[in-house]
């Protein structure tokens, strides 16, 4: 398990927003409840964010959000957690990161975007992007591996405005790569560790590691 930092010993206080609010259309049913390692797939990323350095979690659901609520219950109860939702989620990702960002903006200097269906991404990872981006004074944190841009990805609150500003299922990637110079690239050899799961195929191929 990564080390967690003391609170006098960080630089920002730097909030974690979970995605999680889609409808999973390619999958056929919600991503978030299928099973990886006998736990719903939502509840790692959660559980990685909870390993990590980041001062609270704010989970972002919408489509099925009761039923997600209901499986999670014990880890949404953790103090560090906050479920909220995102009714117009069907508006696109966009929507999502503006509901989570209203959430922290005012007491954040910093947030770190997460999605619901990389199980792999762990503390440690989580860990060394806020360390490289606390380092590095930039605005943006942003992983890389083969080439790719990757994440989680972080942003410092002088890029709120901006990322209010997107829409549709932009994300945040037009962002970071308009401000090349604003922002720290880390990279990372495992390209296993980003593995996202879309399809019941993914998830066979993630089950069979």
């Amino acid at each position: 398990m990564a080390r967690q930092l003391n609170s006098q010993d960080r630089e920002y206080n730097t909030a974690g927003i979970l995605l999680a609010a889609g409808k999973s259309s390619r999958m056929g049913r919600s991503k978030q409840l299928v099973k990886y390692k006998g736990q719903p797939m939502l509840s790692w990323s959660v559980h990685a964010c909870l390993q990590s350095n980041l001062s609270r979690v704010v989970v972002v659901l919408g489509h099925d959000k009761d039923k997600i609520c209901k499986e999670l219950g014990d880890i949404f109860d953790h103090k560090r957690v906050s479920v909220i939702d995102n009714p117009g989620y069907q508006a696109g990702i966009s929507r999502s990161i503006m509901t989570g960002l209203a959430q922290v903006a005012e007491d954040h200097d910093s947030v770190m975007f997460l999605l619901a269906d990389q199980p792999l991404i762990n503390g440690e990872t989580i860990n060394l992007l806020l360390d490289r981006f606390m380092a590095s004074g930039q605005d943006i944190c942003a992983p890389v591996c083969e080439g790719i841009l990757r994440n989680p990805t972080i942003f410092r609150r002088t890029m709120y405005r901006q990322l209010l500003s997107i829409s549709g299922d932009a994300g945040a990637k037009k962002i970071i790569t308009a401000n090349p110079d604003r922002t720290c690239l880390v990279q990372i050899p495992d390209a296993g560790i980003f593995q996202d799961v879309d399809t019941s195929a993914d998830l066979d191929a993630l089950n069979s590691r």
